[in-house]
């Protein structure tokens, strides 16, 4: 599972930062060269889930990343 958390750093004082968004993206099907994956966004009380189906592993993390962001329009807002 990839999770990736979006935090606000004000000012960069670490003391006052806070989490405003959180993205989990779990494997739920893989062949050797391909897999499907569930992606989980949540922003405060909001949980929207998405899936990224058929993407090639080859292509990376940050790749999936962007794929599950596009998946779900309901994170444009």
């Amino acid at each position: 599972m990839l999770r990736l958390t979006l935090e606000m750093v004000p000012f960069g004082v670490e003391e006052k930062k806070r989490t405003i968004g959180m993205l989990e993206v779990s494997n739920i099907g893989v062949n050797e060269n391909v897999a499907d994956y569930r992606a989980v966004f949540t922003k405060g009380n909001l949980s929207v889930t998405s899936w990224v189906k058929g993407f090639q592993r080859s292509k990376g993390a940050w790749a999936l990343v962007k794929k599950a962001l596009q998946a779900n329009k309901d994170l444009q807002a």
